[in-house]
């Protein structure tokens, strides 16, 4: 596998730990707004978090926080995508 192969899929890695902190960042957010209950949903249904994120995000102050995992997600997402493309998974 060429080198710039692995350089882009370090790149998804970094994206994807980068996502995975600000959804936990999002995730502290709904645990001290709105408790245990909707945190554990939020865990057991991912697509919640969005949504709630999204819908708060001026409420408590972390719209940059939001635009910046959206794009961490469609980032990682479209390079994932190229990768497989490339290689033939």
């Amino acid at each position: 596998m060429p080198a710039w192969l692995w350089v882009m899929q370090g790149i998804a890695s970094l994206l994807g730990l980068a996502n995975f902190a600000l959804a936990l960042f999002v995730l502290v957010k709904l645990h001290r707004a709105e408790g245990a209950t909707k945190t554990v949903l939020a865990l057991l249904c991912g697509i919640y978090l969005i949504f709630w994120g999204w819908d708060n995000a001026g409420r408590y102050g972390f719209t940059r926080e939001m635009r910046l995992w959206i794009l961490c997600m469609v980032a990682q997402l479209a390079l994932v995508g190229v990768f497989m493309l490339l290689v033939g998974a």
